[in-house]
This record gives structure tokens, C-alpha cells and sequence, in this order.
């Protein structure tokens, strides 16, 4: 019993302690000048893997791409092709493309309704790798150049 008790005090002890130093450490940083917490912010860097930066701008270009492209073609059609792209079957490309815009058109978010057939398409963009979204572009500037 002795022992036990002792063992809770010791733990108690570091409790306390843990915490008092948390909230000195808490205390002093919260007191700094802002100027101080400025540079020392400025010193931290995360840096991030090279394929997650990669993916992030071959996602805005794809992205720029597809909208400035929205004068020769919708965006309804711009999810065909990427549905194409995805499924083989013709058949299940078809009712895949009716349940999007349905999914679209009878939603009552209106940010989706607004979105209308770029709502699916910046999901399909997002899923592809760096390869398919430059085959994307690589498969709409062959159309370009075949309706030209």
C-alpha cells in the first residue's frame, strides 16, 4: 500500500511538472513580439514531396486547359471524352454519363447546378495521374486539330 501511494505521488509530481512546463513554454511564445514570431515563421519550411507538387501543377494546367477550351466545347462534352478515356464499354459510357447529369441537374446545391458538367470533370481530373491528364490534353488537342 506504501508503495502504491508513493508511486501515485510520483506520478502526480509528474503531472504537474509536464503541464507547468507546457504552459511556461505557452506563456513565454505567446509573449513574443510579433516582429520575433515573424522571422522565426519565415524560417520554417515543410517541404513537400516532389510527385505531390507535380501532380498539383499538371492539375491547374489540366484544369486551365480544359477552360479555356469551354468555347469549342461543353463541358458535357469534355466529360465524354473523359468518361472515354475511362470506360470502354460505350454502353456503360452512356448510362455512367446520364446518372452524372441527373446527379447534376436534380441536385439542389446550387453551386453544383451552376458547376453543371465541370463538377464531374475536375473529380475525373483529380483521380488521374500526371500521365492521363497529359493523354487528356494530348486526346482534345488531336480533336482540335482534326475539326480545324
Amino acid at each position: 500500500m506504501l508503495l502504491y501511494q508513493i508511486i501515485k505521488k510520483l506520478i502526480n509530481k509528474l503531472i504537474f511538472l509536464i503541464t507547468n512546463m507546457h504552459m511556461e513554454k505557452k506563456i513565454i511564445w505567446d509573449n513574443l513580439p510579433d516582429c520575433l514570431l515573424d522571422n522565426i515563421y519565415k524560417k520554417i519550411i515543410y517541404t513537400q514531396p516532389k510527385n505531390l507538387l507535380d501532380d498539383i501543377i499538371s492539375y491547374t494546367n489540366t484544369i486551365k486547359y480544359i477552360k479555356n477550351n469551354l468555347e469549342l466545347y461543353s463541358d458535357w462534352f469534355i466529360l465524354w471524352c473523359i468518361l472515354l478515356m475511362c470506360i470502354n464499354d460505350n454502353k456503360e459510357i452512356e448510362e455512367k454519363f446520364k446518372i452524372l447529369k441527373n446527379m447534376v441537374n436534380k441536385n439542389n446545391n446550387l453551386m453544383i447546378r451552376y458547376e453543371g458538367g465541370m463538377y464531374w470533370v475536375k473529380r475525373y481530373i483529380a483521380k488521374f495521374s500526371v500521365k492521363q491528364r497529359n493523354d487528356f490534353i494530348n486526346y482534345m488537342s488531336d480533336k482540335d486539330i482534326k475539326n480545324n
